[in-house]
């Protein structure tokens, strides 16, 4: 598994760009701050929550907070020092990026916020609640079926395995022991 000072690092979000400046490499130009940074762990944007990012962004950021630092949270404390979460997050930071990114274009093109409430409503929020009543591997399978969706309508189903039925061999796992 990843080190956890990985997850949001400048350049893992929809707000990054690579800055392409003369004699200025690896730094990123950060949309959200409108200020170039080098490569670090000090971004407080994402922390690898790119979807629910992207949408609270999309939907007005300030007023989702705590919605935010409840999944972040759940990420950090729950999943990352569990072994049996590293292909989830493994498979949720190839794709949750471009997702992210791919919401706040469509978003940007169309200023139309139906897609980032109804991931609200229907995901987001319910999570944000299973997180709130320590029902954690109840939180992640609903994550995890949002992700499903949200990976079949952009195109990038993996072939091998989907995440809520990941999400659902570790909950039994757990639950056998």
């Amino acid at each position: 598994m990843k080190n956890k000072n990985f997850y949001g690092q400048c350049g893992n979000c929809v707000y990054s760009e690579p800055y392409k400046a003369v004699g200025k490499y690896n730094k990123i130009y950060c949309s959200l701050r409108r200020w170039i940074c080098y490569e670090s762990d000090t971004c407080k944007s994402y922390k690898g929550a790119y979807v629910t990012t992207a949408v609270c962004s999309i939907l007005g950021k300030e007023n989702f907070e705590d919605v935010l630092k409840d999944l972040q949270e759940l990420r950090v404390s729950i999943m990352e020092i569990d072994p049996d979460c590293e292909k989830l997050l493994k498979r949720y930071d190839e794709v949750g990026p471009i997702i992210g990114r791919q919401l706040q274009e469509d978003y940007n093109k169309n200023k139309d916020n139906s897609l980032a409430m109804s991931l609200f409503k229907y995901y987001i929020e319910p999570t944000a609640k299973m997180i709130e009543v320590k029902d954690y591997m109840g939180a992640i399978e609903k994550y995890s079926a949002m992700e499903d969706i949200l990976e079949d309508c952009f195109h990038l189903k993996q072939m091998d395995y989907t995440n809520v039925g990941e999400a659902r061999l570790i909950k039994y796992k757990k639950r056998s022991k």
